[in-house]
Protein backbone atom coordinates (compact mmCIF):
# COMPACT_ATOMS: atom_id res chain seq x y z
CA UNK A 1 0.00 0.00 0.00
CA UNK A 2 1.17 3.54 -0.54
CA UNK A 3 1.13 6.13 2.53
CA UNK A 4 0.85 9.77 1.58
CA UNK A 5 1.03 12.72 4.21
CA UNK A 6 -1.04 15.79 3.66
CA UNK A 7 0.52 18.88 3.39
CA UNK A 8 -2.61 21.24 2.34
CA UNK A 9 -5.81 21.97 3.01
CA UNK A 10 -6.95 23.14 -0.19
CA UNK A 11 -10.74 23.52 0.38
CA UNK A 12 -12.80 23.00 3.42
CA UNK A 13 -16.37 22.99 4.35
CA UNK A 14 -17.63 21.34 7.00
CA UNK A 15 -14.79 19.37 6.80
CA UNK A 16 -11.72 19.33 4.35
CA UNK A 17 -13.27 19.23 0.75
CA UNK A 18 -9.70 19.30 -1.14
CA UNK A 19 -6.31 18.84 -0.13
CA UNK A 20 -2.56 18.38 -0.95
CA UNK A 21 0.07 15.31 -0.13
CA UNK A 22 3.25 14.05 -0.59
CA UNK A 23 4.62 10.25 -0.44
CA UNK A 24 7.71 9.71 0.86
CA UNK A 25 9.96 10.72 -2.25
CA UNK A 26 8.55 14.10 -2.48
CA UNK A 27 5.54 13.19 -5.41
CA UNK A 28 2.69 15.39 -5.57
CA UNK A 29 -1.02 14.05 -4.69
CA UNK A 30 -4.51 15.63 -4.47
CA UNK A 31 -7.09 14.28 -2.76
CA UNK A 32 -10.69 15.39 -2.82
CA UNK A 33 -13.72 14.24 -0.79
CA UNK A 34 -16.37 11.89 -1.60
CA UNK A 35 -19.21 9.90 -0.15
CA UNK A 36 -18.04 9.17 3.99
CA UNK A 37 -18.25 5.24 4.30
CA UNK A 38 -18.85 3.64 7.76
CA UNK A 39 -18.23 7.05 9.95
CA UNK A 40 -14.76 7.64 7.85
CA UNK A 41 -14.13 10.59 5.60
CA UNK A 42 -13.38 9.38 2.09
CA UNK A 43 -11.17 10.42 -0.34
CA UNK A 44 -9.97 10.08 -3.97
CA UNK A 45 -6.20 10.64 -4.45
CA UNK A 46 -4.02 10.64 -7.73
CA UNK A 47 -1.21 11.86 -8.45
CA UNK A 48 -0.62 15.48 -9.72
CA UNK A 49 2.33 17.15 -11.45
CA UNK A 50 3.50 20.08 -9.72
CA UNK A 51 2.37 22.57 -12.53
CA UNK A 52 -1.00 21.43 -12.90
CA UNK A 53 -1.21 21.12 -9.30
CA UNK A 54 -0.11 25.12 -8.90
CA UNK A 55 -2.77 26.06 -11.59
CA UNK A 56 -5.70 24.19 -9.62
CA UNK A 57 -4.37 26.36 -6.29
CA UNK A 58 -4.47 29.68 -8.71
CA UNK A 59 -8.09 29.29 -9.70
CA UNK A 60 -7.41 28.47 -13.14
CA UNK A 61 -7.76 24.70 -13.39
CA UNK A 62 -10.96 22.49 -12.08
CA UNK A 63 -10.71 19.91 -10.08
CA UNK A 64 -12.02 17.09 -12.03
CA UNK A 65 -9.75 17.69 -15.17
CA UNK A 66 -6.72 17.40 -12.92
CA UNK A 67 -7.89 13.89 -11.15
CA UNK A 68 -8.57 12.95 -14.79
CA UNK A 69 -5.08 13.55 -15.74
CA UNK A 70 -3.73 10.78 -12.97
CA UNK A 71 -0.22 10.08 -13.77
CA UNK A 72 -0.45 6.42 -15.46
CA UNK A 73 -3.93 6.11 -14.61
CA UNK A 74 -3.61 5.20 -11.33
CA UNK A 75 -5.99 6.55 -8.66
CA UNK A 76 -6.87 5.46 -5.13
CA UNK A 77 -9.38 5.59 -2.14
CA UNK A 78 -8.15 6.57 1.18
CA UNK A 79 -10.05 6.30 4.27
CA UNK A 80 -9.87 8.56 7.81
CA UNK A 81 -10.79 9.79 10.73
CA UNK A 82 -7.55 11.29 11.83
CA UNK A 83 -6.17 14.46 12.29
CA UNK A 84 -5.42 16.84 9.22
CA UNK A 85 -1.47 15.80 8.37
CA UNK A 86 -1.72 11.92 10.12
CA UNK A 87 -0.28 9.68 6.90
CA UNK A 88 -3.29 8.29 4.82
CA UNK A 89 -2.69 4.69 3.57
CA UNK A 90 -3.95 4.68 -0.49
CA UNK A 91 -5.89 1.71 -1.55
CA UNK A 92 -5.43 1.52 -5.62
CA UNK A 93 -8.44 0.96 -7.57
CA UNK A 94 -8.80 -0.91 -10.63
CA UNK A 95 -9.94 0.43 -14.10
CA UNK A 96 -10.60 3.89 -15.39
CA UNK A 97 -10.98 6.76 -13.74
CA UNK A 98 -13.06 8.56 -16.15
CA UNK A 99 -15.59 5.63 -15.20
CA UNK A 100 -16.04 6.49 -11.75
CA UNK A 101 -18.19 9.18 -12.45
CA UNK A 102 -20.20 9.15 -9.46
CA UNK A 103 -16.84 9.65 -6.93
CA UNK A 104 -15.19 12.80 -9.57
CA UNK A 105 -16.34 16.33 -8.66
CA UNK A 106 -18.35 18.30 -11.46
CA UNK A 107 -17.30 20.26 -14.00
CA UNK A 108 -15.98 23.45 -13.11
CA UNK A 109 -14.89 23.08 -9.67
CA UNK A 110 -11.65 25.40 -8.67
CA UNK A 111 -10.79 26.88 -5.66
CA UNK A 112 -12.06 30.54 -4.84
CA UNK A 113 -8.72 33.02 -5.05
CA UNK A 114 -7.93 34.97 -1.95
CA UNK A 115 -6.89 38.35 -2.14
CA UNK A 116 -3.00 38.34 -1.92
CA UNK A 117 -0.70 40.74 0.41
CA UNK A 118 -0.15 43.90 -0.87
CA UNK A 119 2.75 45.57 -0.97
CA UNK A 120 2.51 47.72 1.77
CA UNK A 121 2.55 44.72 4.04
CA UNK A 122 5.62 43.13 2.28
CA UNK A 123 7.37 46.17 2.95
CA UNK A 124 6.07 46.71 6.75
CA UNK A 125 8.24 43.36 6.99
CA UNK A 126 10.91 44.40 5.35
CA UNK A 127 11.30 47.38 7.97
CA UNK A 128 10.93 45.08 10.27
CA UNK A 129 13.98 42.79 9.49
CA UNK A 130 11.26 40.00 8.67
CA UNK A 131 13.28 39.07 5.60
CA UNK A 132 15.25 35.65 4.54
CA UNK A 133 17.62 34.17 2.16
CA UNK A 134 16.67 31.15 0.77
CA UNK A 135 19.23 29.13 -1.67
CA UNK A 136 18.63 25.62 -3.47
CA UNK A 137 17.17 24.42 -6.62
CA UNK A 138 13.69 25.70 -8.45
CA UNK A 139 11.56 22.94 -8.17
CA UNK A 140 8.27 24.98 -9.72
CA UNK A 141 7.79 28.40 -11.00
CA UNK A 142 4.29 29.15 -12.00
CA UNK A 143 4.54 32.73 -13.66
CA UNK A 144 0.67 33.16 -14.13
CA UNK A 145 -0.12 32.26 -10.62
CA UNK A 146 3.21 33.83 -9.16
CA UNK A 147 4.02 30.79 -6.91
CA UNK A 148 7.34 28.68 -6.43
CA UNK A 149 8.76 26.05 -4.63
CA UNK A 150 12.74 25.84 -3.69
CA UNK A 151 14.25 22.55 -2.66
CA UNK A 152 16.82 24.16 -0.09
CA UNK A 153 19.38 21.84 2.38
CA UNK A 154 15.78 22.74 5.11
CA UNK A 155 13.63 21.20 2.72
CA UNK A 156 11.37 22.45 -0.01
CA UNK A 157 10.30 26.04 0.61
CA UNK A 158 7.38 27.39 -1.11
CA UNK A 159 6.27 31.21 -1.66
CA UNK A 160 4.82 33.54 -3.44
CA UNK A 161 5.89 36.64 -5.72
CA UNK A 162 5.64 40.28 -3.44
CA UNK A 163 3.63 42.47 -4.81
CA UNK A 164 5.63 45.27 -7.11
CA UNK A 165 8.35 42.84 -6.88
CA UNK A 166 10.30 40.45 -8.82
CA UNK A 167 8.57 38.38 -11.67
CA UNK A 168 9.32 34.37 -12.27
CA UNK A 169 10.56 35.88 -15.78
CA UNK A 170 13.87 33.47 -16.28
CA UNK A 171 13.94 31.49 -13.51
CA UNK A 172 15.02 28.11 -15.07
CA UNK A 173 13.98 24.57 -13.43
CA UNK A 174 16.35 22.80 -11.55
CA UNK A 175 18.71 25.35 -11.57
CA UNK A 176 20.40 26.72 -8.01
CA UNK A 177 19.12 30.42 -6.93
CA UNK A 178 19.40 32.43 -3.87
CA UNK A 179 15.41 34.10 -3.06
CA UNK A 180 15.57 37.53 -0.87
CA UNK A 181 12.31 37.36 0.67
CA UNK A 182 9.76 39.22 2.92
CA UNK A 183 8.78 36.74 5.65
CA UNK A 184 4.99 37.25 6.55
CA UNK A 185 3.48 35.62 9.73
CA UNK A 186 0.23 33.98 8.93
CA UNK A 187 -2.17 30.52 9.26
CA UNK A 188 -1.19 27.60 7.12
CA UNK A 189 -3.47 25.64 5.47
CA UNK A 190 -3.71 23.85 8.46
CA UNK A 191 -4.74 26.43 10.71
CA UNK A 192 -1.03 26.78 12.01
CA UNK A 193 1.29 29.29 12.43
CA UNK A 194 3.61 29.39 10.03
CA UNK A 195 5.79 31.95 7.88
CA UNK A 196 5.23 32.75 4.59
CA UNK A 197 7.85 33.86 1.70
CA UNK A 198 7.36 36.54 -0.51
CA UNK A 199 9.97 36.64 -3.10
CA UNK A 200 11.34 40.24 -3.79
CA UNK A 201 14.24 39.61 -5.77
CA UNK A 202 16.71 36.73 -7.18
CA UNK A 203 19.90 35.60 -8.36
CA UNK A 204 21.64 32.74 -9.82
CA UNK A 205 24.29 31.06 -7.50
Amino acid sequence: MKTIYPTAILDYYDGVLAFEGRDHIGGHYIGAAVKPKGGYDRYLVTGARPERLAQFRSGTLDLRTLLLEAPGGEWYITLTNSDPGDALVLEPQAGNIAAADELLPRDGYTLELIDPVGESEVQQALAHGKAANLTGKVEWANRSAGDWGLHTDAGVKSGKVAAGSAALDGLQIGQRYRFRCAVIDESDAFWRHRPAYYLIDFEKV
